[in-house]
């Protein structure tokens, strides 16, 4: 039997850009861009935050990644929607580049949006969730 391997890391593009702007503690964002999944029909997914908190944030704290289904407006609580993962935050009031764990997706058009749980808002630009896709293979 041939050993199960990952493919290589396909670069889905950027989810949220915009609508992470001085997304408040305890805020949800909007959701952003589609990841047209229908199409690839991938099925693991990371994703990598890039952000800036607008004080120090407290180390270990989450900011949470919510899946969409495309055409839906659940934005209104984390509950409507599918949770993807966590970036956990760094005690560090620069810049930080956080990835989740690997997680799945459906076949299908889907939103995203982040839970900012950091415990201070985030800064006014300057920040992306960017998507990347893998699947197995022998």
């Amino acid at each position: 039997m041939a050993a199960e391997k990952w493919t290589a890391a396909a670069d889905r593009g950027t989810v949220l850009t915009t609508e992470l702007n001085a997304l408040g503690n305890g805020a949800i964002s909007a959701p952003g861009s589609a990841l047209p999944n229908q199409t690839n029909m991938d099925r693991y997914f990371v994703a990598e935050l890039k952000a800036t908190w607008a004080a120090t944030p407290t180390d270990g704290e989450l900011a949470e990644l919510y899946a969409v289904p495309d055409g839906g407006g659940g934005q209104e609580t984390r509950d409507n929607n599918h949770f993807c993962g966590s970036f956990k935050v760094e005690n560090n009031a620069g810049a930080q580049i956080l990835y989740t764990e690997p997680f799945l997706l459906p076949p299908f058009s889907t939103k995203f949006t982040l839970l900012n749980r950091a415990g201070t808002a985030m800064t006014a630009t300057g920040h992306t969730v960017k998507i990347y896709s893998f699947n197995r293979t022998n």
